[in-house]
Order: structure tokens, then sequence, then C-alpha cells
């Protein structure tokens, strides 16, 4: 093996290493879209992408972002000591229609409790504004975990999505009901 070999090889390795976020990106596209999310806004960065999806088919959610950050591991050494890691925040929305002062009260009173919430600890956080209601979550992942792993990982990305939307759902619920009721 000529020492042009093995640097290419090198070189193909860090490739890999290097794009396994954007990776992970196109399984939880793929992901949402078997849930019926249409994928409708893309921004990428140098260490962030992020996608809006519109949710036809959910009576509930209107729309969910699903933003990823890789925070380390690109490199050689790092990858060796941290390992590939990624922040995944999903964010869904709901639309309201106001046609009640109390409504507005309930506005306040989610604001005030969530004042103190931390969502990159893993807790979801709720966002009320006069005419929406969002729900944010941020989760640790290994990426290796999901990316290069075939069915196994498109799998684990399927549970790991379901779970947090279920979470979503769950806290949006009262204030859809609570509005078209």
């Amino acid at each position: 093996m000529s020492l042009f070999d093995v640097v290419n090889k090198f070189n193909a390795k860090a490739t890999i290493r290097e794009s396994k976020d954007e990776m992970l990106f196109g399984e939880i596209i793929r992901s949402m879209s078997r849930r019926g999310f249409v994928a409708d806004t893309f921004t990428a960065g140098e260490a962030e992408q992020l996608v809006r999806f519109r949710a036809p088919a959910d009576d509930l959610l209107k729309y969910l972002w699903v933003g990823l950050d890789q925070w380390a591991g690109t490199g050689r050494m790092t990858s060796k000591v941290v390992g590939a890691r990624a922040s995944v925040r999903l964010n869904g929305q709901i639309k309201l229609e106001l046609t009640d002062p109390d409504d507005l009260v309930e506005v306040w009173r989610t604001s005030a409790a969530n004042v103190l919430k931390m969502p990159m600890l893993g807790q979801l956080k709720l966002e009320h504004q006069v005419t929406t209601v969002g729900a944010r979550m941020t989760s640790q992942i290994n990426i290796d975990d999901y990316v290069l792993r075939g069915d196994e990982g498109t799998q684990a990305m399927l549970a790991f999505l379901d779970a947090r939307l279920a979470e979503i759902r769950e806290a949006l619920a009262p204030y859809q009901r609570a509005v078209s009721a």
C-alpha cells in the first residue's frame, strides 16, 4: 500500500466523520416524511441545520421545526474523546383563535410558568404568544446511534422522533381544546 493510498483512506474517513450530521439531518427528514409531515423550509449553516415541516395530516400541530447542531466530534481527536454528538431541537406550534378575554389570562399564566425552564436540559418549554402556542425541547444524542446503521438506525430515529412528538402533542393539546371548545 502506497503512502498516497494511506492518505486517501484517512481523508475518506475524515470526510465521513465530518458528514455524519448531514446524514443525520437526512434521516430526520426521511423519518418525518414517513409520518406525513411535509418539509417546506430549509436553513443550513456551518454548524446548524433547520427545517420547518407542515403537518397537514395532524389535527393538532400546524408546524414543526427540527434543528440539528453538531457540537462535538468533528475532528479526529474530539471524535475519539467525546464522540459524534449533536443537539436535536423540536419546536411544535399550534394556532390559536382568541375569542375570550380569559384566553389572554391563560397566555400570561403559561408564560410565567415557563420562565425558568431550560429546554437544553431535556425539559419541554411552552412559549405562548397571542395567536400561537409553541412547545420546544432539545435532546443531546449520539449521531452514531442513527447514522450508517441501516434499517436499525432508521427505526431508532423513528422511535426517537415519535417519543418527542408525543411529548409535544401532550403539552399542546390542552391549549387547542380550550380555545376550540
